[in-house]
Parts: C-alpha cells; sequence; structure tokens
C-alpha cells in the first residue's frame, strides 16, 4: 500500500467519525450508553488522525528520526487501546451497569499495556525503528493484547445479554454490537501481518457506523410510534374520549422516555390543547414545576418528575403519585401513568398528569382534626380501664399501657413503656412464653380474636391473667394495632385449685379419694410411666366398728392414711378408694426386690399404729395387701391394674392376712 493511500483512508475514517459525533451529539434522547458512545468516538477521531501522520512517518514521506518514530508508535498503541477500554465501557453502559470490577481490572490492563511499551524502549521485543524503517518484534501481538481482550470482553458480554432478549429489535441490535466488536480484532490481527495499512482504523471507523445506524435508527422508530401513538389519540374517534379525560385533570402530557419528548394535552384549566410535537420532555416537566410548585415542596416535586430515576420507581407498578402545593390553586396531586413498556417490561411511554385535590385535601385535614380529638378520648378511656390494657403496632412495640397492665406486669411507668411485647411475655412461665408468641404471630397475620390464660412471675409473686387480643385499625392514617386486654383472674384461679383439691381428696384421711387418684393414675399409664400398683385393706375393719363404734374405725383410717403417706414418696400416689380400702401407685419402682423393700417398710411402718382405744383391748391393726408391678405401656386401663392387684391380694387374705403378695 502506498503512503499516500495509506494517510488518505486514515484521514477519510476520522472525517467519517467526525459527522458520527456531530450526530449523535444532536440525538434528542440522548441517555448514558449515548454519552459513553460520543466519548468513544472523540477518542476514534484522535487514534486516526495519530494514524495519518504515522502513516507519513513510517513510509518516508515526512522525515523523522528512528527516536520520534518510535514515540509516534508509542502514542499510536495507547490510543488504540484506548479507543478498546471506552468501547467496553461502552458497551456496559448499553447494559445500564457499571461496573467497578471491570474499571479496575480494565485499568490494570491499560497499566500493563503501558509498561509493556516503555520496556520495548531497552529490549525492541515489540517493535523497532531502523533508518527510518519498520521492524516488527519477536512478541509483537502483545502491542495489540489489551486491544483485543477489551473487544473480546464487549463481544461476550453482549452475547450473553443476546439469550437474555425477546424482542426483534433487541436482538439485531446485539447481533450488530457483537458483528462490531468482532471486526476491530479480526482487523487488528491484520495488522500484525501487514503493519502497514490502517486496518484499526478502518475496523473501528466500520464499528461506529454500524453502532450510529443503529442508535439513529432506534430513535427515528421510538419517535415514528410516538407520533403514531398521538395521532391515533387525537383522531376524530378517540379526541372526544382522550380531552373527556383531560378534563379530570389541570394538565396533562404524554412523555416518550426513549427520545425524552412529550406531547402537551392539556396546559391550563380551561383546557387549551398543546399541537407541538417537539417539546423536550425534562426542559417542559423543570419548567412547569419551577412556575407552579410552592418553595416548600420545590425539591421533593423536582425529584418526582426526574425522568433519569423513573425507571427504578416505577418498576413493577402502573402509577406513582406525589401531593404538593400549587402557588395559585392550593394542594395537587401529580401522577405517572404507564401506558406502554418495552421488552424489559420498563416504562417506553407514561402520562404525566396533575390533578386539583384542595378541596380533597382541606376535607381530610378537617377529618383527621376531628379524629386525632377522637383518638385523644379513646387513649384517655384505654388509661382509666380497671382491666389491664395494651396496644402495639405490626412491629410488637407498644403504642400504650395503661396504669393496671404496668402493675401486672411489674412495669414502673406504663405511660413511657420501654419494652416490647415479647420482652412482657418473657415475664410469664417458661411453658407458656412460646404458645403465647406463635399465637399473636399468627392473630396478626390472619387477624381474628384470640383469648387465652397466663402466669407472671414477678418473683416474690405470680399472677394468673386472662387475656383477649384482637387486631383493628385505627382511624387516623389506617394505622393496623393489637389491641390486648388483661385481667387479673389469680383469685378465680386460686378458688378453681381449691375446689379441685377438694373435689379429688377424701375428706376423711385428707389423701386423694378414688376419682382424683385413678385420675393421676390414668395420666401416668397413659404417658407410660411404669411402677408398682398396691392394693390394700384393713384385716377385721368391720369387727372394728362392730366392737368399738365408728368414731374408732374412722381414727383407724386416719392412722392407715398417715401410715401410706410416711411410708411412700411425695412423687407416689396414695389414695382411699372407699371404707377401708387403700391403694398406691408407686413411681418408677419396676424392680421386684425394690418394691419388696418398699412393702416392707410399709409393714414396719404399720406396727407403730397407734390407737388408743384398741391398744387397750389388746388389737393391733394389720393389713392385707396385693401388689403389681407395671412396666412401661404394659397395662391400658386403671381397671386391669386394680383387677391384678386385687387377685394379688386375695391371695394374701387367704394365707390369714398381715402379709403381702407381689405379682411381677
Amino acid at each position: 500500500m502506498t503512503d499516500i493511500l495509506y494517510v488518505l483512508i486514515s484521514i477519510v475514517c476520522a472525517v467519517m467519525i467526525e459527522i458520527l459525533l456531530n450526530r449523535t451529539l444532536r440525538l434528542k434522547g440522548r441517555d448514558e450508553s449515548d454519552k459513553a458512545f460520543a466519548v468513544f468516538l472523540v477518542a476514534a477521531f484522535i487514534f486516526c488522525l495519530i494514524d495519518a501522520v504515522w502513516g507519513l512517518g513510517s513510509s518516508g514521506t515526512v522525515a523523522m528520526s528512528d527516536g520520534l518514530l518510535r514515540a509516534l508508535t508509542f502514542t499510536l498503541v495507547l490510543a488504540c487501546t484506548s479507543v478498546a477500554f471506552l468501547w467496553s465501557m461502552y458497551v456496559d453502559l448499553f447494559f445500564s451497569t457499571r461496573s467497578r470490577l471491570f474499571g479496575c481490572l480494565g485499568a490494570i490492563i491499560f497499566a500493563a499495556q503501558g509498561i509493556l511499551l516503555v520496556v520495548n524502549i531497552w529490549d525492541s521485543f515489540l517493535f523497532d525503528f531502523r533508518n527510518g524503517e519498520f521492524i516488527p518484534g519477536s512478541c509483537r501481538i502483545l502491542m495489540y493484547a489489551a486491544f483485543i481482550l477489551y473487544y473480546c470482553y464487549s463481544g461476550i458480554r453482549i452475547l450473553i445479554r443476546l439469550f437474555g432478549l425477546r424482542g426483534r429489535y433487541g436482538r439485531n441490535r446485539c447481533l450488530a454490537v457483537i458483528f462490531c466488536s468482532l471486526l476491530p480484532v479480526g482487523l487488528g490481527l491484520l495488522k500484525l501481518i501487514y503493519p502497514l495499512a490502517p486496518f484499526n482504523a478502518i475496523g473501528i471507523m466500520m464499528a461506529a457506523v454500524v453502532v450510529y445506524i443503529f442508535n439513529i435508527s432506534s430513535e427515528y422508530e421510538h419517535l415514528i410510534t410516538f407520533e403514531n401513538r398521538i395521532t391515533k389519540m387525537a383522531s376524530r374517534h378517540n379526541r372526544d374520549t382522550v380531552m373527556a379525560i383531560a378534563q379530570l385533570f389541570k394538565s396533562m402530557a404524554v412523555v416518550d422516555l426513549k427520545v425524552g419528548r412529550c406531547r402537551v394535552l392539556k396546559e391550563t384549566p380551561e383546557g387549551e390543547e398543546q399541537v407541538g410535537p417537539d417539546n423536550q420532555a425534562p426542559v417542559y416537566l423543570a419548567g412547569l414545576v419551577e412556575d407552579n410548585v410552592v418553595e416548600e415542596h420545590l425539591n421533593a416535586m423536582q425529584e418526582f418528575v426526574r425522568l433519569d430515576t423513573l425507571n427504578t420507581r416505577m418498576a413493577g407498578k402502573s402509577t406513582i403519585s406525589h401531593e404538593f402545593i400549587d402557588k395559585k390553586d392550593g394542594w395537587c396531586r401529580a401522577y405517572f401513568i404507564k401506558i406502554n413498556e418495552d421488552e424489559n417490561h420498563l416504562p417506553d411511554e407514561v402520562i404525566f398528569a396533575v390533578e386539583d385535590i384542595d378541596d380533597e385535601k382541606l376535607a381530610e385535614l378537617e377529618h383527621n382534626k376531628s379524629v386525632e380529638g377522637e383518638n385523644a378520648i379513646y387513649h384517655e378511656m384505654l388509661l382509666v380501664q380497671s382491666d389491664g390494657m395494651i396496644v402495639t403496632d405490626m412491629d410488637n412495640k407498644i403504642i400504650l399501657m395503661n396504669d393496671s397492665a404496668g402493675r401486672m406486669f411489674g412495669v414502673r411507668n406504663p405511660r413511657e413503656p420501654e419494652y416490647s411485647i415479647r420482652e412482657l411475655v418473657g415475664r410469664c412461665e417458661s411453658e407458656e412464653k412460646d404458645k403465647i408468641l406463635d399465637m399473636l404471630v399468627a392473630l396478626k397475620a390472619i387477624g381474628g380474636r384470640r383469648s387465652y390464660e397466663f402466669t407472671i412471675d414477678l418473683g416474690e409473686s405470680k399472677i394468673s391473667v386472662m387475656a383477649i387480643s384482637y387486631v383493628t385499625s385505627l382511624k387516623q392514617g389506617n394505622m393496623k394495632v393489637m389491641i390486648t386486654s388483661l385481667t387479673d383472674i389469680s383469685a378465680k384461679k386460686s378458688l378453681e385449685r381449691a375446689l379441685t383439691a377438694m373435689s379429688e381428696t377424701d375428706a376423711l384421711t385428707g389423701i386423694s379419694n378414688r376419682g382424683g387418684g385413678e385420675a393421676k393414675i390414668m395420666k401416668m399409664l397413659n404417658e407410660g410411666v411404669p411402677g408398682m400398683f398396691a392394693l390394700m385393706d384393713v384385716d377385721k375393719f368391720k369387727s372394728v366398728n362392730d366392737t368399738f363404734g365408728h368414731g374408732v374405725g374412722d381414727k383407724v383410717l386416719i392412722e392407715v392414711a398417715a401410715c401410706l403417706v410416711r411410708s411412700f414418696r411425695d412423687v407416689d400416689i396414695v389414695m382411699r378408694l372407699g371404707g377401708d380400702e387403700f391403694a398406691v401407685y408407686a413411681r418408677g419402682i419396676v424392680k421386684p426386690d425394690v418394691a419388696r423393700a418398699c412393702l416392707e417398710r410399709l409393714y414396719q411402718e404399720a406396727e407403730k399404729i397407734d390407737v388408743e382405744e384398741l391398744k387397750a383391748a389388746g388389737h393391733r391393726i394389720t393389713l392385707s395387701l396385693g401388689a403389681v408391678i407395671c412396666g412401661k405401656h404394659q397395662v391400658q386401663t386403671f381397671d386391669e391394674l386394680y383387677h391384678q392387684a386385687d387377685n394379688a391380694m386375695y391371695v394374701s387374705k387367704r394365707g390369714g392376712g398381715n402379709h403381702y403378695e407381689l405379682t411381677v
């Protein structure tokens, strides 16, 4: 290739890139990726100019020293690497992302490229000039290693993106960018084979042209679609409908987010339609806010009308709104309403409308004022309740606690509670805490009303409480709260326990009666608790009653019961079945030798029974006893156990009494 042709091609590439740059800067809908593309074009333009100068020097058209040619080549390679790096940055912004990791790695690669070029000054393993002639080095491919890495990264990134797209236009654009990423790589490899041709400049220029064509066609496509929709909306068939809807608002405009333009449908309360299609949406919205919003709400409203953050704010929503005070009309509400979306389900076109809500807001303020007064009355009523009252929000934070509730939980200053409901529940009996917390979680989730009881442990004393909790909404702000009513039922519980004890206790002897003892034994049997069941009666008790009277007989029964209590443990169940018949369930005693030792101790205690009337007559109290050992889950019912022990006791009686029979 001649030196003149090399220079002409580089200059033509520079001119083409400069034209693309001017047109890109005139795009009205520029986003971040378009700005990055413009920066890429600036770097590409500079590279092509340097490449043209390099062509003049390396061909000998312009006389240059070998040192100057080395410096020019050094600059050319760095410029080429910069172009590739900026291209990769453009590709990142093409996805609307900023990768700090890639920025750091890209800078490291760029620095490594510079170090290689500096080392080449002494070693010449990349390139050299001798008497004005370019001499490729043995490792000349490293001159463009970073250049190739950047473009390959971009191609792979776009390829990954391609598989997630469905729209035909988006897929075509991705294919174009992949082609533009691989084209400079291919031509760059040709540069290594034949250095005296401007392959890099040609590849960069062609990539820029292809991307520009897709960028500009994208804007035109959105403009055409936008204008078609506006035309359709303004057609004779739909015009009346659109304008009827517009009458509900002070102003209304359709905004195309892709090209950054808007069409004003209504600007004044009288409904005058603006027909100019060239309004720039950011300028229009900024001017609307500046001219109409009071100073107090200005900053918030300026943030609301920002189009660059609208995608994020409208993610998953069809409408967003914001209230502000208008300088002339008082309270207003601004809306963004999505009317179209792209293939990624992001807003493509929206309606911006402003509604006059001054009358509505004044009514709301009056209502809130009355509700505040009403809530204040409710607040005072709750505080003076004799029952405890606790009001919590959905995060378990206590909003209100009256004095009665404070006394129950031992809270010193209930008017300024420093506890959560979880901390208060922590003062309950340990076995009740988890159940109460689970119930409160379920209540908040599904609503309704729950009644439950628990015991508060205050250290020196305990309080039994009945609670009723339910979820409701306050009028003010429609805030959900949980209200819990607490009633101290300690006296009631004490009475219940006393009545229960009386119903389960034998009135004469003070030990369990048949009903109470049988229920306790059945509970142990159902839980699989093993033990020894002993059934006994007083030998010749009828003759004691007949000879000495029922008063003495009652004394005998009382002494036998006391003997049983002394002989067995607190965990054992001692009961009077009726008349002179007694029973014991000795918990955990299952070994025969232990059982016999226990029964021997009972008979030793029985010998100590002392009833004055019987002693004077030389009469001694003895017992006939039958016992059976009950293994784990061996006996299913009390009647079964009783029947086995009764058979053993019958054997004991046949032996003359004052004897026990143990069945293993």
